[in-house]
């Protein structure tokens, strides 16, 4: 949780949107067989992007949908520095 606390206290200036990347299989029944998530997160310049990184890893690990699905979940965070 301290890790939560941190960008709800305003400690880390982020934002962003991301993309999502679907594979499947064509035989029948279809199925998804991986999915990249590519965050895109602007920073400010002085953020460090070592602990977004770090971050980004613990919210993958933890996050509860992404360990309930059998298929091949990965993230791809773009990090940006956002000019001011």
């Amino acid at each position: 949780m301290h890790d939560a606390k941190e960008i709800s206290q305003g400690r880390l200036d982020i934002g962003g949107f991301g993309i999502v990347e679907i594979d499947s299989e064509d035989d029948l029944p279809v199925r998804i067989t991986r999915i990249r998530l590519k965050p895109r997160i602007l920073v400010s310049p002085n953020t460090n992007q070592e602990r977004i990184r770090q971050l980004v890893e613990i919210a993958h690990k933890e996050c509860y949908i992404a360990n309930s699905l059998k298929t091949q979940v990965s993230v791809e965070p773009i990090i940006e520095v956002r000019n001011r």
